[in-house]
């Protein structure tokens, strides 16, 4: 059971000392720790990185976030196609989103991926991709993909922009590598 003289110790450095007036301690003593020595409640200024404490978990001030991909895929086969896709994200808490990657390789390759996938946020920027996923080709037919990936996601007025890089295991085919940019904006 997480005691609240627990969860101040684990939210250390992330917590701030405010003063609480001895109204509001009663009603809030259930859910944040109190410093008895000083009367003051213990708030957090920051969510935890493993963002179990938050009520409305948000993407810049929406859960729903669509990003559109321009890149290449470049196979171990030595085979390149421009690459264009969309990548939706709910997110679930300030640590995870989950989401749909639907891409299409033109060119070379020509197949379509369709992934399920988690976001790992491990900061406000700097995200980790990782999910199950099909590609459907006429030169194969469908097979299972598995993709691990990095990006790191800026803003500027309202809209995201994050330089990616993907790695696709494919089963029984050629692996791929998938490197690109993608420009997205919440909802």
């Amino acid at each position: 059971m997480i005691t609240p003289t627990l969860l101040a110790l684990a939210l250390g450095p992330c917590a701030q000392l405010m003063p609480a007036s001895d109204d509001a301690i009663p009603e809030i003593a259930l859910s944040s720790p109190v410093n008895p020595a000083s009367k003051t409640l213990v708030k957090s200024s920051t969510v935890p990185p493993w963002g179990i404490l938050e009520e409305n978990p948000t993407h810049r001030g929406s859960p729903h976030h669509l990003s559109v991909f321009l890149g290449g895929t470049d196979t171990s086969a030595n085979n390149f196609s421009f690459t264009v896709g969309l990548d939706y994200e709910y997110r679930v808490s300030h640590l995870l989103g989950l989401g749909v990657v639907v891409e299409h390789a033109y060119g070379n390759i020509e197949a379509t991926s369709f992934l399920a996938v988690a976001d790992i946020h491990f900061t406000e920027r700097f995200i980790a991709q990782i999910g199950p996923g099909i590609e459907s080709s006429d030169t194969h037919g469908e097979l299972v993909i598995a993709r691990v990936g990095l990006l790191y996601e800026t803003e500027l007025a309202g809209f995201t922009f994050s330089p990616q890089i993907h790695y696709d295991w494919h089963d029984g085919e050629a692996d791929a590598l998938i490197v690109g940019f993608a420009f997205g904006l919440s909802f």
